[in-house]
């Protein structure tokens, strides 16, 4: 039996594949590696880099209602896109009430955006939005999962009151948790420590829109406690992610490696690199 470490930085698939980014990439090993029975991800270092709204979350919407003198109503349904960044409760507030003043929807209608405002209270951490129009207006406030609680939140009409706020604090935080994956590896015989997922988790299931991609072997499973923009260092504990593989069933001379979230969406690095040292036992070279 022979026992290497390898040492992986994603830097290096500048070298041969300089379009991949570092969630998806191919690691070439030195040699083939005959019968291999261990991996174990020995170290990590992972950077907390990704963005705690992304650009596949759904636009933050809510509705105003115009009453009108003859007791008729306008509704307009607004959707404001928040761009991809790193958002603070303040920080967020401000856009949306960016994104709200530079809205066509209110702007064609001729209505004033300067009647409305978002606010955020930082004890409640809760989102709120107000009008100043009384009595001539009613709200709807749709919250959605990166602004709130992990499901998506109804909508809740408020006749004859201009304040509407969200029932759940706003949640700003970059993924606690990945997924690191080596997608070549399709064997019978992993170990019975080989980490299972629930398959019908939105967004896991095959082909679905949200960025499923397959993970094959799900070797390890990250715990992130870095503060955003800073790295996570990751120990084994306990040979915690060790996977074994019976004898001549895994030929290597490769590693697809693949950083996923619970849902199996590919996590976004926005171009921060890591490193990865393994521990790979094999039969034979």
């Amino acid at each position: 039996m022979y026992t290497e470490f390898f040492h992986i930085d994603s830097r290096a698939r500048y070298l041969e594949q300089p379009l991949h980014p570092p969630n998806n990439y191919r690691f070439d090993l030195p040699r083939l590696l005959r019968g291999v029975r261990e991996i174990e991800v020995f170290r990590a270092e992972i950077p907390s880099s990704m963005y705690n709204i992304t650009d596949s979350d759904p636009p933050f919407a809510f509705t105003v209602t115009r009453r009108l003198v003859d007791d008729g109503r306008q509704n307009f349904k607004i959707s404001l896109h928040i761009p991809p960044g790193a958002y603070t409760l303040a920080t967020v507030v401000s856009k949306l009430n960016e994104l709200k003043n530079a809205s066509q929807t209110l702007i064609a209608t001729g209505y004033d955006t300067s009647k409305i405002a978002f606010s955020g209270d930082e004890t409640t951490k809760k989102l709120s939005l107000k009008s100043t129009n009384i009595p001539d207006i009613d709200l709807m406030l749709h919250t959605f999962y990166p602004l709130g609680i992990d499901r998506d939140i109804p909508g809740v009409f408020f006749p004859n009151d201009c304040t509407v706020t969200a029932d759940y604090p706003v949640r700003l935080h970059t993924p606690t948790v990945l997924f690191l994956s080596f997608p070549n590896i399709r064997v019978l015989g992993a170990s019975a420590s080989d980490i299972e997922v629930h398959s019908n988790l939105f967004g896991h299931a095959p082909g679905h829109a949200e960025g499923h991609v397959p993970r094959g072997c799900i070797v390890a499973r990250f715990q992130l406690t870095a503060g955003q923009w800073n790295v996570n260092y990751l120990e084994s504990e306990f040979r915690v992610y060790l996977r074994t593989f019976q004898s001549g069933a895994l030929n290597l001379d490769h590693l697809d490696i693949v950083f996923t979230d619970p849902l199996g969406r590919l996590i976004n690095f926005n171009g921060a690199d890591h490193s990865l040292f393994l521990r790979i036992a094999y039969e034979s070279r």
